[in-house]
């Protein structure tokens, strides 16, 4: 009855609208009910509006394995999840940003930045493949490849950095908190090994880059509580309580 009732509802969202960046929740197969629980899979696909998703570009990741049945609700997100988003990422083509002047203490290096010829105004930057996420017991990592430079100029850098993340359940969305990349530069030239540096006190020129903070498909009245994360190789499992608040329904009151 559950899956019947389940095939007409419209399971894609857009999650950035400056890129048209779209998620499909579809059921990736029936519901399962065994005696303890109901076990839901999604296909968890993000694509690039009107785009077709080749998914054998992306990268695949293991199976979630529940082993656990204290909590109300376990969530289990793959790195297939987390590839796929960076392939949609990829694929939605140039970012644009605006390059400030840095502050505070950080101000010290706004010379050697100039001299790099780092200096401050619109960029454009493009990521020269997708970015590869892997998901082990220390957690969330992703590797970037990526090139950029000053609109004014056609002189930029390649650069390659690695980024940790740490992923977290708040209500209703899965966010994800960058920690300082570890940028670090293929050619070894020194001049450019230099820049690598500069480029780490730059992080949020990469971390703008990623998609923050993603919807979990849950009705308008449920929110996930108390969420503690574990992670695993290959994939990552959040366990949690779900709460009740019928006044975030639009059909409340009826």
């Amino acid at each position: 009855m559950i899956n019947d009732k389940l095939k007409d509802l419209p399971m894609m969202r857009t999650v950035h609208e400056d890129r048209q960046l779209d998620l499909d929740y579809s059921l990736s197969s029936d519901i399962e009910v065994t005696s303890r629980s109901l076990d839901i899979s999604f296909k968890g696909l993000m694509s690039v509006h009107g785009q077709a998703v080749d998914t054998d570009s992306i990268r695949p990741g293991k199976e979630p394995v529940f082993t656990e049945t204290n909590k109300m609700v376990y969530v289990g997100i793959s790195e297939f999840f987390f590839n796929g988003a960076a392939m949609a990422i990829y694929k939605s083509g140039p970012f644009d940003f605006n390059v400030s002047k840095l502050k505070g203490w950080k101000r010290l290096f706004n010379p050697g930045l100039g001299a790099l010829g780092i200096e401050p105004g619109p960029w454009t930057a493009e990521l020269t493949e997708a970015p590869i996420i892997q998901i082990s017991k220390a957690g969330l990592s992703a590797t970037v490849n990526f090139k950029a430079q000053p609109k004014a100029k056609q002189k930029g850098f390649l650069m390659t950095c690695k980024v940790d993340m740490n992923v977290e359940f708040k209500e209703r969305h899965l966010t994800m908190k960058f920690k300082l990349p570890k940028c670090d530069d293929k050619t070894g030239k020194i001049i450019e090994k230099i820049k690598a540096v500069f480029v780490n006190i730059l992080h949020e020129l990469i971390t703008k880059w990623f998609v923050k903070e993603i919807p979990i498909p849950l009705p308008a009245e449920l929110s996930i509580i108390d969420a503690k994360t574990q992670f695993e190789e290959g994939y990552l499992v959040v366990g949690g309580s779900l709460t009740f608040n019928p006044q975030s329904s639009s059909n409340a009151g009826r």
